[in-house]
């Protein structure tokens, strides 16, 4: 269920804040920080398959890597290499 929420409504609202409202974007972006800082791994899955990934086939890093944490890069880095290759 946490997928499904996260891909329906949390992502098409950063998609726009990104476009739209750098502020909601920061703040959206912190709380995908905290997911990845989560103890539980089922948490940070949500946001690397979920909301990364589709992030990730949408935008150019440049439009994006400034918004993140340092945990949060690092899990984009990994996705963005897996989807682009070596």
């Amino acid at each position: 269920m946490s997928h499904t929420v996260f891909s329906f409504v949390f992502v098409p609202i950063l998609k726009r804040a990104i476009c739209n409202d750098e502020v909601l974007a920061k703040e959206m972006f912190n709380y995908l920080e905290e997911m990845e800082n989560a103890d539980d791994g089922y948490v940070s899955e949500v946001s690397e398959f979920t909301v990364l990934e589709e992030i990730a086939d949408e935008f150019k890093d440049i439009a994006i890597k400034g918004y993140m944490g340092p945990e949060t890069l690092k899990a984009f880095k990994l996705i963005r290499r897996y989807i682009t290759g070596p």
